[in-house]
Order: C-alpha cells, then structure tokens, then sequence
C-alpha cells in the first residue's frame, strides 16, 4: 500500500466562514470538555475524493459511550432536539438544531451494521477549515458508512466509485474484507461495478480480495471506450478525471 496522497490543505471554500462558526463553537466546547469526534458526510467525501462538494450540514461521528455528555454538551449551547419538530430514529444518531443550524450526533446506522468505535480516532485523515485542524472519519468507515446507502430515492454508490477512484492505492483492502462480513457480496457488487468503469485502476486491488468477495480477477484487458459516458456525460469524477490525485 502506499502512502496516502496529500489532502487538499484547506476545504474552507465548502461552507462559507459564516455558516462554519456556530459548528466551530461547538466543536471548540468538545474539545474543553475531552469529548472525541470525526467529521463524515459531505466534507469527508470532499476530501477523499478530491470532488468539493458543498456543505449545507455537519456531521460528528461520536462514541456512543459519551452521548450523555454530548447530551448535556447539547443543552448548555442551546440545541434542541430536532425530533420535537420532526421524528428519526434516534437509535443511531442525535439531531440538534438551534437558530436554524442542524448538527448530527452519529455513533451507528440506520442498520446498526457498524457502530463508531476508538481507533476512528486514531486513523482517520485531517483537515483545514478556516484555519482549525479537524480530523475526518476514516477512509474504511467512509466506505462502509455509505455501501449501504442504496435506496429507491437516493444512492451513495457514485459518491464510492469516485472515492475508490482516487484512493485504491491507500485502502486497508484487507480490514476493509474483513468488516464487510457477513455483508461481502455488498462490496462484491461494488467493486464489479468499478472493475467495468475502470478495469486499469482495479488491477491494483490486491488477488486476496477478489477471491474473498467471490469474483474473478480483472484480466487486464483495454478498454476501448469511456464506459463512465455510457452512464453520464457529465463529469462523473468531477472536472479533469482522467488525471487522478
């Protein structure tokens, strides 16, 4: 595996300093209090995939262990529940807003397929936005986070197909197998996917994965047409795609 390419040195361009403050105030109060947190959703996405996607919204991955103290993090800056105006499921994830600002507490999903756990803490990359060093989800939990987003109105699969695209070098591949299971054939179906877009960057997938997800290697043959334009015209790893990072 090599070593991990740069990441873009600031995303502040992603949300405006304005809309970032009342979330680096509260960030600077987790931090007072010895609380732990990596940021996912859409700056997450941005920085592994080198596509900066604006962001509207925060999401703070946290350890379950401490949501009551989130929890009370929560009620002395003045955040309310956001179920009182519109119920989720609070069995993964706190949603706090305040004067029109909406901040996600996550420690799970939806599924309860994966939970966050210490060593996000400890692998995941880091950021710059408007001048403060953040840590970001880790590259895996990125994936695995988003693999099972494919519903009828949404998907995250174009979101991982532009990751893999720029971080196949830099994947764990084969912690990444591992905890997938039992829901491998998920990641199967992913990297098939990816094998027919771009056959030349999935040979760099190692042998043992394609063997554990139950599919044949990439051969290696050319291919002699942009399959990306067969499903989009447009940009579908965001401008000048064919240079990767």
């Amino acid at each position: 595996m090599n070593n991990a390419p740069p990441l873009p040195q600031d995303l502040s361009e992603l949300i405006s300093a304005e809309t970032w403050a009342p979330y680096a105030e509260f960030i600077q109060a987790v931090e007072e209090r010895g609380l732990r947190y990596c940021l996912g959703g859409g700056i997450a996405f941005s920085a592994y995939s080198y596509r900066k996607r604006p962001s509207k919204d925060v999401d703070l991955f946290i350890l379950q262990s401490e949501l009551e103290k989130y929890h009370a993090l929560m009620k002395d800056m003045h955040f309310s529940d956001y179920f009182e105006e519109k119920p989720y499921d609070r069995s993964w994830l706190y949603r706090g807003h305040r004067d029109g600002v909406v901040l996600d507490l996550i420690w799970s999903l939806p599924n309860h397929r994966m939970r966050v756990e210490d060593d996000w803490f400890v692998f995941g990359r880091h950021i710059l936005l408007h001048g403060k060093e953040l840590p970001l989800i880790p590259l895996i939990e990125l994936i695995r986070s988003k693999i099972y987003v494919l519903q009828s109105d949404r998907t995250d699969w174009p979101d991982l197909i532009n990751v893999l695209y720029q971080e196949v070098d830099n994947i764990s591949w084969e912690t990444l197998v591992d905890k997938m299971w039992p829901d491998e054939m998920l990641l199967a179906a992913l990297l098939a996917i990816f094998v027919w877009l771009r056959p030349e960057l999935a040979e760099k997938i190692p042998e043992f994965v394609w063997q554990k997800v139950g599919l044949a290697q990439p051969s290696g043959n050319p291919v002699r047409e942009d399959r990306v334009n067969l499903l989009d015209t447009r940009h579908w790893f965001g401008p000048g795609y064919s240079e990767r990072r």
